[in-house]
């Protein structure tokens, strides 16, 4: 009879190492592809919460507004704000309305805020971006010909920016891998990516029955999800750029990290077995493939969990049961040649060959944020402060 404990490490944590693998490798493919959309340049209305944000708002405004055409409009959500933002948005000349609600804090409400009064006046597209982003030139002509091309919600590609931090480019590389390309494996297999927050275009027929009210930590990740189920799955559209920095301050940076990171893994416990569930009901395999990348937890949680079953395996190799210790150092050795390769396909102008031997500190670092969920996980929404 087979003893399957010592085989319980590999079964739990090879197949989403494989996930990543293989969107990684898939993402390698030297294949051309023509992602422009011909299709006519609708009216859009840009949505902006904001949230004490008055050290980088207007030069978010100043990328957004440069390209508005005529009949767009740029709503900023001043939500919360004790300090100057909305009157730094009014001087730029973007519409601007005030929310006050000490209660219900978070993204999600401000946006709720901000569609409510956007249905005075509804846009053929409304776009979603935050107040500390850099919207690169031409991403939201090519955000809005997107969606209203395709009539689906559209995600552009969201990377984070580093500075000179030997630890920032370490996250800044982890986020290129979620973001930029296992998000480009997902748009060449024909399956929807998962929201990422900013740079998000709807039509607004799909995005007006949407309940963006909530506190989740993940408010993107569950809409994305929630568009799924619906039958409104995002397309990535990686020739629109949006950028952000991460935060100068390490303390913000780790208030940051754990809300982005808690909530992550919150998504995977709460939604992924539902949504599963529900694809393998309806038989849609495009449904099923969204699932399972969902379920990947972060990129250093995974390498931890990874370096974890390997030692688990190895004790059992040592009594007796090496074929556990073989499966799992093969998947090890498979997800470190993708990682290494999406790295040198994408990766070589976020992190250099010096900075890779922070790694281990950088997940070191981790730890603490996973203990965290454990034992006082995030629950409430909690803005990321700016300098």
């Amino acid at each position: 009879m087979i003893d399957f404990l010592p085989w319980l490490p590999a079964i739990l944590l090879i197949f989403p190492s494989m996930i990543v693998t293989v969107e990684c490798l898939i993402a390698c493919l030297p294949i051309s592809e023509r992602n422009r959309i011909d299709a006519l340049r609708p009216p859009i209305a840009v949505l902006i919460p904001a949230h004490n944000e008055s050290a980088v708002i207007e030069a978010t405004l100043d990328s957004v507004m440069k390209q508005l055409t005529m009949g767009d409009r740029i709503l900023v959500v001043a939500d919360n704000c004790s300090d100057e933002t909305a009157q730094i948005a009014k001087s730029c000349g973007a519409e601007v309305i005030e929310r006050k609600d000490e209660q219900l804090r978070g993204k999600g409400y401000a946006l709720a805020f901000g569609m409510a009064a956007l249905r005075q006046h509804p846009p053929e597209i409304m776009i979603i971006v935050d107040a500390d982003c850099h919207v690169a030139d031409g991403a939201l002509n090519t955000l809005a010909r997107t969606a209203y091309g395709l009539d689906r919600p559209v995600q552009a590609l969201y990377l984070m920016l580093a500075g000179k931090s030997g630890q920032r480019k370490i996250a800044a590389f982890a986020w290129l891998i979620k973001n930029h390309v296992r998000a480009l494996a997902m748009h060449r297999m024909g399956i929807a990516c998962q929201l990422t927050g900013t740079g998000m275009a709807f039509p607004w027929r799909i995005i007006s029955s949407m309940d963006l009210a909530t506190g989740a930590l993940v408010e993107d990740m569950l809409l994305g999800s929630e568009l799924v189920a619906n039958g409104h799955p995002p397309v990535f559209c990686p020739d629109a750029l949006v950028t952000s920095l991460f935060p100068s301050s390490d303390r913000d940076a780790l208030t940051q990290r754990r809300r982005w990171e808690h909530g992550h893994i919150g998504m995977i416990l709460n939604y992924f077995p539902s949504l599963l569930k529900m694809a393998l009901k309806q038989g849609d395999l495009k449904g099923i493939l969204f699932a399972f990348d969902m379920m990947v937890p972060p990129l250093a949680l995974q390498a931890m969990l990874m370096l974890a079953g390997l030692g688990a395996t190895g004790i059992y190799a040592l009594l007796g049961h090496p074929l556990p210790f073989e499966t799992m150092s093969a998947g090890f050795f498979l997800f470190s040649f993708a990682l290494f390769a999406a790295w040198y396909r994408f990766g070589r102008g976020t992190i250099g060959v010096k900075d890779g031997f922070l790694i281990p500190v950088y997940m070191i670092s981790k730890i603490s944020v996973y203990l965290a969920y454990v034992f006082s996980r995030e629950r409430d929404w909690v803005k990321t402060r700016r300098s």
